[in-house]
């Protein structure tokens, strides 16, 4: 399944609703166009709600590191929500956690912004 990416907008926190791969090739840039959009927008609040997100590559690994790193650079940040085990594993085995904030659900990961 290709990756859509559904921008919902709550308490000045942009989350991003992921369904389907982040792998190598037109998803992973999907996703990293749309951060690179949010923060040409001043929206430098993001969550990533990965909840529906099916496949996660090497590719899709850097992508999320590049979309982190972009935003950091942007005085924002961005947080994951949603993680489902297969990709909290993966995320582990790379270190990307603890390095990028991840919680079990939107409302977790919103508090974190106040």
């Amino acid at each position: 399944m290709n990756l859509s990416v559904s921008p919902r907008h709550v308490n000045g926190v942009t989350i991003l609703d992921l369904q389907g791969r982040v792998t190598y090739g037109d998803e992973a840039k999907r996703l990293r166009d749309s951060v690179r959009q949010l923060v040409a927008e001043n929206r430098t609040r993001i969550i990533l709600h990965c909840k529906h997100v099916s496949q996660l590559d090497s590719s899709g690994v850097m992508t999320l590191l590049s979309c982190f790193a972009l935003v950091q650079a942007a005085g924002g940040d961005l947080k994951l929500a949603g993680l489902n085990s297969g990709l909290e594993k993966m995320l582990r085995v790379t270190h990307l956690l603890p390095l990028m904030e991840a919680w079990r659900s939107d409302e977790e990961a919103l508090a974190r912004f106040h």
